[in-house]
């Protein structure tokens, strides 16, 4: 995809489980004009540990936090978001 037609995929994580710090690598090397904007999950200190993942860091700049009981109605109804990535386990 030419970056220069199109805009970067922008990207909200919903919820800051494990399996969400394993898979934004898997993401990153799959989809390309891609970045994470922000990060929704309902404990403040769970969100900050995933945004301080080394492979996040590196790969997107400015990611908004939203943390709190509404987090994820939030996340859904943000502007700057295109796609919401929903991590959950396959059991």
């Amino acid at each position: 995809m030419n970056p220069m037609i199109y805009p970067p995929l922008r990207v909200g994580i919903m919820g800051a489980a494990k399996i969400a710090r394993k898979n934004i690598a898997a993401i990153q090397n799959q989809v390309s004009n891609c970045k994470i904007v922000a990060i929704a999950s309902r404990s403040l200190s769970k969100a900050n540990a995933l945004h301080e993942n080394n492979v996040l860091k590196e790969w997107s700049q400015n990611v908004e936090i939203i943390a709190g009981e509404d987090a994820y109605e939030r996340l859904i109804e943000a502007d700057g978001v295109d796609a919401v990535y929903i991590p959950l386990p396959v059991w």
